[in-house]
């Protein structure tokens, strides 16, 4: 942090870069219905999906008007598929990405073995790996941590549904779908390669990967008279789909 005029023309300025909104965030209760929008002008959010431990880094950054640049917030928190679970992904008319899932409530982290000590132990440690980073020094009366770190240390236990969408400028299109869905383990890796090669020059708009499975899981199984025999004398059987017939086999139902 250095020492800076107060004149905004002056070349020992550093003009602050306007912030775009171009990923943003709700999360709704499932109990109240309240939704809460984590995204503000000040704020701006980044994904990083791990693909190998099934894990998502959302970090947020926050500029407080008064103290940026000298003074910058971070948090990030960490999902995985124990804390959370996939509801959906769509792509939107602007080829922006719409991705839903559902964190988890302290009992099921307690039953999947996450939580020791029940839910009355819940904490952001126990469900959630946070962290917060502050560059330049701050006084506690302003030290504003963010949206996203205030909803998850002092509402740590809420069962809700978060909603994250990505803009069209922030992504690449399927390639960016098939990371989300295969991080969520919804796809294996070799439908994953398919969908990044084959679909890649494709719009991402009109996709709703929940009906896709909703399709595929409600097709009817026919037995193929022409499918070879297998070791035990049955045949294959195989699905028969005119949509999905190209992926269907790597998807996860």
């Amino acid at each position: 942090m250095y020492w800076r005029c107060d004149d905004s023309s002056c070349g020992c300025q550093q003009a602050p870069r306007i912030p775009t909104n171009v990923t943003s965030l709700k999360i709704q209760n499932q109990i109240t219905g309240k939704i809460e929008d984590l995204s503000s002008p000040s704020t701006e959010f980044d994904a990083k999906f791990d693909i190998l431990s099934g894990t998502m880094h959302l970090k947020q950054k926050l500029r407080h008007p008064e103290l940026w640049p000298d003074i910058q917030h971070e948090t990030w928190v960490e999902f995985n598929l124990r804390n959370s679970v996939f509801v959906n992904l769509e792509g939107l008319k602007d080829n922006s990405l719409l991705f839903s899932f559902k964190i988890n409530s302290p009992e099921t982290w307690h039953e999947d073995g996450c939580l020791t000590g029940g839910p009355k132990r819940c904490h952001s440690g126990a469900k959630f790996k946070i962290r917060h980073q502050v560059s330049g020094w701050i006084a506690d009366e302003k030290d504003d941590k963010g949206p996203l770190f205030n909803h998850f240390i002092n509402r740590p236990c809420e069962e809700s549904t978060v909603q994250l969408r990505f803009s069209s400028d922030r992504i690449r299109g399927w390639k960016t779908a098939a990371l989300v869905l295969l991080t969520y383990r919804q796809i294996d890796t070799r439908i994953w390669h398919r969908i990044r090669d084959e679909l890649s020059l494709f719009d991402i708009a009109g996709l709703n990967w929940a009906l896709v499975r909703k399709e595929i899981v409600s097709m009817p199984v026919n037995m193929n008279t022409g499918a070879p025999k297998m070791r035990n004398g049955t045949r294959r059987v195989t699905k028969k789909d005119s949509i999905s017939k190209n992926f269907n086999s790597g998807i996860r139902t």
